[in-house]
């Protein structure tokens, strides 16, 4: 066991971490380039490992931003990215990173509307977060385009309306979610209710209000 006399010359045998970002030089990256996927693959984990050891430290990370500005559409690096741009809270550059996806994946055929799709469901989020809740809704209604009964945006909709008192699109999303067709009759009622409550109390429309008190009663399928 190495025994030190002072802090001076245990600091000396001690590693320290890379003064400047860690780096590859053009040609490596040409390199890397020409390779193809291994490569790109390699270089990817390179930035993960990166990442795990100087978690503090922006090495990985650039990195990663690095491949994506040669390689648009590395899933990998992409996937990577994602992944520590939500554990750092840089939601910014989260929500432009599924941006680019949407960009780089325009929906084709099935397999890119599910991309879509899946990109739309972590984006709206974020957008949220960031308080661009015009994007948000943009964004949740895409979904509901793509996807008629995604019930997680209809839900999330909702809220946004609740939140901003608008009463009019809380009922036209209420009305989504009872288009539903395998709504369950006790949540059909509630939202009814709802719209009821909403028609009456907060848009004093007492006619629409009746008839949708009317309707509840007379038993809806």
């Amino acid at each position: 066991i190495t025994e030190f006399s002072d802090e001076a010359s245990f600091a000396q045998t001690t590693p320290s971490r890379p003064s400047a970002p860690v780096a590859l030089s053009p040609g490596v990256w040409d390199k890397i380039q020409h390779q193809g996927n291994s490569q790109m693959l390699a270089t990817v984990q390179i930035a993960q490992l990166l990442e795990q050891v100087f978690p503090d430290e922006p090495y990985g990370k650039d990195l990663l931003e690095h491949i994506l500005q040669i390689a648009p559409s590395c899933q990998g690096a992409e996937d990577a990215l994602t992944v520590i741009y939500s554990l750092r809270r840089e939601f910014a550059a989260l929500s432009k990173l599924y941006e680019q996806r949407l960009v780089f994946s325009p929906p084709e055929n099935k397999t890119e509307v599910q991309r879509e799709l899946q990109i739309l469901t972590n984006l709206a989020p974020v957008y949220r977060r960031l308080g661009e809740t015009a994007r948000a809704i943009a964004s949740y209604h895409r979904l509901i385009e793509l996807a008629p009964h995604h019930l997680p945006a209809i839900r999330s909709l909702q809220d946004i309306y609740l939140e901003q008192g608008n009463w009019l699109k809380l009922i036209e999303v209420y009305q989504q979610e009872l288009a539903i067709p395998d709504n369950k009759p006790a949540r059909s009622i509630v939202l009814l209710l709802e719209i009821a409550g909403l028609q009456e109390i907060k848009l004093s429309d007492y006619t629409s209000a009746r008839q949708t008190y009317q309707y509840i009663l007379s038993g809806p399928d």
